[in-house]
């Protein structure tokens, strides 16, 4: 009897961790985990929320099946061989002061789960 079988090599495969990502190419990614875990499939679009602190910042992500009436929701992209989403960061990065030149590498984020006027946001926190 065989011990030693042969398994399909999964090329590209990504880590299953609930994550968000700044790019080093101004994107904002959210992992396929964290989309299909919380039943985000559907969303359309993310509505960013901002609150500084004296030592940090935190920032949530509201997701979105339509547009929010006031135009402020960013369209998110879907890739075609995962279920994960991104979207540009670029204007948030830049209100953060984050300079992506200077980023040799993505930066990774557990979100923690928040609720802000009955709306659930995933929440990330940067140290200034």
């Amino acid at each position: 009897m065989e011990t030693n079988k042969w398994q399909v090599f999964e090329i590209g495969r990504r880590s299953e961790t609930i994550e968000i990502t700044f790019t080093k190419s101004k994107y904002l990614r959210f992992s396929p985990a964290l989309i299909s875990e919380n039943n985000l499939e559907n969303s359309k679009y993310v509505l960013i929320y901002i609150q500084e602190n004296g030592d940090y910042t935190k920032i949530g992500f509201e997701f979105l099946k339509e547009k929010d009436s006031k135009g402020k929701s960013l369209k998110l992209g879907k890739p075609e061989k995962t279920t994960g989403a991104y979207c540009s960061g670029n204007s948030l990065f830049t209100r953060l002061k984050i300079k992506t030149e200077e980023i040799n590498k993505s930066i990774h984020f557990t979100p923690t789960k928040e609720e802000f006027e009955g709306k659930k946001l995933f929440v990330i926190k940067i140290e200034k």
